[in-house]
């Protein structure tokens, strides 16, 4: 099977909340890294991977993951997704807002032997936050600079 395709089902997987397909998809010493170095969050194993991701999925009970491009060169396929959802529980020390949140986000994924080694996911942190009312829209901060002047 093709690198290409094994992100493809990774993207499924996440989606439908498939734990046995991802425990195929990802070697069980694979590696996540979320946002930068030093700032975001690093989970090592297949078992950190997926509790990682049942918090989320606890915050966003009803998510769903779509896969918008994908391509690949040998050991290395990058993937650019949308995740969709509803803010039910609490998310990075953020309580519930009742919001639904659309955001994107870019992953490189580095395959070895037909599963996933590593992973680097970067998160449009900010349409998310906005989306959960935590920052300002581009419009409302501009009203509140015209306001401070």
């Amino acid at each position: 099977m093709a690198n290409e395709e094994i992100v493809r089902r990774l993207v499924d997987a996440w989606d439908e909340n498939d734990t046995d397909e991802l425990r195929e998809i990802y070697r069980p010493d694979a590696v996540d890294h979320w946002g930068p170095e030093g700032l975001g969050s690093t989970y090592s194993g297949i078992s950190e991977i997926l509790e990682a991701e049942s918090g989320f999925r606890r915050a966003f009970p009803d998510y769903s993951m779509g896969l918008l491009h994908a391509t690949g060169d040998g050991e290395f396929v990058s993937q650019h997704w949308m995740i969709t959802g509803t803010h039910e529980g609490e998310f990075m020390g953020i309580p519930p807002t009742g919001n639904e949140v659309t955001y994107d986000g870019m992953a490189f994924h580095r395959l070895e032997n037909g599963a996933i080694a590593e992973s680097w996911w970067i998160t449009n942190r900010l349409r998310l936050l906005r989306g959960l009312d935590v920052i300002a829209s581009d419009d409302e901060l501009a009203e509140m600079a015209r306001s401070d002047e």
